[in-house]
């Protein structure tokens, strides 16, 4: 299992990897438009030869990794897109699914003007562990099945904003760096469900406590909660009120 210090040298190295890349693909003119860092990054962390780097596959679909025998996708959002792919290439090739996950982020400014930036705020946003069941409720279908896996990488990232204009709150999003990997999971059957359980949460809770001990809002807790009970890992156990009451399964069992 690797530490923290080697997650650090991995991570260094690819992104020396990513700039030399981005570099030389410029001046050959056959340079991916505007990948950003994030991802490209992460496909030297996971890969590399670039050469196994957006690869057509012989059923159609780009694999953002191939090394002839399996498939890494880099997924750092839009988890239905694709679990509409997977479907595609888990019959042909074993398939590695990668997400990471922000821990901390550094907003920092960009001027079209000038070129300055200004920033390096801390976001007030910390994802953990929990965040990983936002991902997998469209990837769940595909765990268990022979050669599917989901890695999780808990990284710091600086996150480049353009200047708000226009009476804007915020700016656009113009790329993210990863500064480095705190930690690495990953998930391959329902017992690993168990621990994505927020840190803290006590063994009978209400959705609301789930939400603020998991660090997600709406949507995301909601559907957070109910991967835990479709997987089993909780379940519904009364009422408070208005509010449904649930408990961790594995605490009892």
């Amino acid at each position: 299992m690797e530490c923290l210090a080697e997650y650090a040298e991995k991570l260094a190295l690819a992104s020396n990897s990513f700039r030399v890349y981005q570099q030389q693909t410029c001046v050959e003119g056959i340079g991916r438009l505007a990948e950003h860092s994030l991802h490209g990054i992460l496909k030297f962390y996971f890969d590399s030869d670039a050469s196994h780097h957006e690869v057509q596959l012989p059923e159609g679909p780009i694999a953002d990794i191939f090394d002839g025998e399996k498939i890494i996708e880099i997924q750092t959002g839009n988890y239905a897109a694709l679990a509409k792919k997977i479907p595609r290439i888990l019959p042909h090739y074993p398939v590695q699914v990668v997400c990471p996950i922000v821990r901390d982020r550094y907003l920092y400014y960009l001027n079209p003007n000038d070129g300055s930036v200004s920033g390096g705020r801390k976001s007030p946003l910390h994802g953990n562990r929990a965040w990983s069941l936002v991902a997998l409720s469209p990837l769940d279908l595909f765990i268990e099945n022979s050669g599917f896996a989901v890695t999780f990488l808990l990284i710091d990232t600086a996150e480049y904003r353009t200047v708000p204009v226009g009476g804007k709150r915020r700016g656009e999003k113009a790329d993210r760096v990863p500064l480095n990997v705190a930690d690495v999971w990953t998930v391959t059957s329902g017992e690993d469900y168990h621990t994505l359980i927020p840190e803290g949460l006590p063994a009978v809770f209400t959705a609301a406590e789930f939400a603020q001990k998991a660090r997600l809002r709406g949507r995301n807790a909601f559907y957070a909660l109910k991967l835990l009970r479709t997987r089993g890992v909780v379940s519904q156990v009364g009422k408070e009120g208005r509010a449904n009451v649930y408990m961790i399964e594995s605490a009892y069992n």
